[in-house]
């Protein structure tokens, strides 16, 4: 169960774009305004989900994940292109988030 100040926290920390849209198309108008900055990577977008609304933590959640992995993947790994997938099966939900991997030193781990 969700305690009810985590719940309100949360919901203050909402995106206002999931106030408009569902998570799959908050992502796409997130990714969309990415793509629009100079000497950035070209960013691809795949939703293989058919949810409608989630609950409002979860699309948060689901959010705030792509948002961090994208705006890591643009920083750090140096790559062209950056891939992202959003596949439901089921009840269950992942996120794919694909770069080059150019700005990542494996040695350092």
């Amino acid at each position: 169960m969700i305690d009810p100040n985590e719940k309100s926290a949360m919901n203050r920390t909402r995106t206002p774009v999931l106030e408009q849209f569902d998570v799959a198309a908050a992502i796409t108008e997130f990714i969309d305004q990415f793509n629009k900055m100079p000497d950035g990577p070209e960013i691809t977008y795949s939703c293989n989900a058919q949810f409608e609304q989630l609950e409002p933590i979860l699309e948060s959640t689901i959010f705030r994940v792509v948002q961090e992995a994208v705006t890591n993947a643009c920083i750090h790994s140096k790559s062209e292109i950056v891939r992202v997938t959003l596949n439901q099966r089921g009840e269950n939900v992942t996120i794919d988030v694909q770069d080059s991997w150019i700005g990542f030193d494996l040695d350092c781990v």
